[in-house]
């Protein structure tokens, strides 16, 4: 499958991610991980600037992008796909930043 731009950018994923994917993958059995990777992909430089946004140091802010991606494939299964994957996956990504910051505090 070849993975289309997004706005004139190709996507790129990070080996972090691509490490917690990966994971993810093996171990769950989900709807079609070509759909949600295109997706994932289209989106990914607006979730890493979300949470760096808010997030400031490099490592929690990884720390915390790991972890959307990997709640994003968890709940795939979930999503509807009548709605915006971008805002499903800031809503999950603001949660992540949220928690962090109480782990933090």
């Amino acid at each position: 499958m070849a993975l289309r731009t997004y706005r004139g950018v190709s996507p790129t994923l990070g080996p972090g991610a691509c490490r917690v994917l990966g994971d993810a993958m093996s171990q769950m059995p989900q709807p079609d991980p070509a759909v949600f990777l295109e997706l994932f992909l289209a989106h990914e430089g607006e979730l890493r600037a979300f949470i760096g946004a808010v997030v400031r140091e490099a490592q929690a802010r990884e720390d915390v992008f790991q972890e959307v991606a990997r709640t994003l494939w968890k709940n795939f299964g979930r999503f509807d796909s009548s709605r915006r994957f971008g805002a499903w996956a800031r809503g999950i990504a603001a949660n992540k930043v949220l928690e962090e910051h109480r782990r933090r505090a």
